[in-house]
């Protein structure tokens, strides 16, 4: 009788359990709804393919394209993020979360972070362009520490016509 009661006990427990891990992975749908993640990953992952395949690889976007379709779609990557979010944030988290990204303030951010980001990776490139000479010397010193031979130096600037204007 007491196995019974026992297992009666353990059956009843793991039911809410099963249900607020439900309702915790339903919480995590309805932010990335109201985030818009799905568009924000798939129009990042255009970029990145763009932004990778040069004039020289230009034949071989339909190839990657076909590839990411295949391993790297929504689909394919949507139950991982509802684990990090559920992982991330409790259920509590995930609705308040929700309720301020509903606000006008919360779908300004939304708005406004595509920007937000592409200004501050400006800035950072910015601030390693001003020193990369300086970046240089620091990897080069760095590899001979190492005993790894140097970098081959930088291409001449080209060349110039001094041709005379009469």
């Amino acid at each position: 009788m007491t196995r019974l009661y026992a297992l009666s006990l353990l059956l009843l427990t793991a039911a809410p359990a099963a249900a607020q891990s439900d309702a915790h992975r339903a919480a995590a749908h309805g932010l990335m709804a109201v985030t818009e993640v799905r568009e924000m990953f798939e129009v990042g992952l255009r970029l990145g393919l763009e932004s990778t395949a040069g004039p020289e690889m230009e034949s071989l976007v339909p190839v990657m394209e076909a590839f990411f379709e295949r391993y790297v779609s929504w689909e394919a990557v949507e139950p991982q993020y509802v684990d990090l979010y559920v992982e991330t944030f409790s259920q509590d988290e995930l609705e308040q979360l929700t309720a301020f990204y509903r606000t006008p303030l919360g779908q300004r951010l939304l708005e406004e972070q595509a920007h937000l980001a592409a200004e501050g990776s400006r800035i950072g490139r910015e601030l390693v362009e001003s020193h990369q000479a300086e970046l240089m010397v620091m990897i080069m010193e760095a590899m001979r520490a190492d005993g790894g031979p140097p970098p081959p130096p930088p291409p001449p600037p080209p060349a110039t016509s001094h041709k005379s204007h009469k």
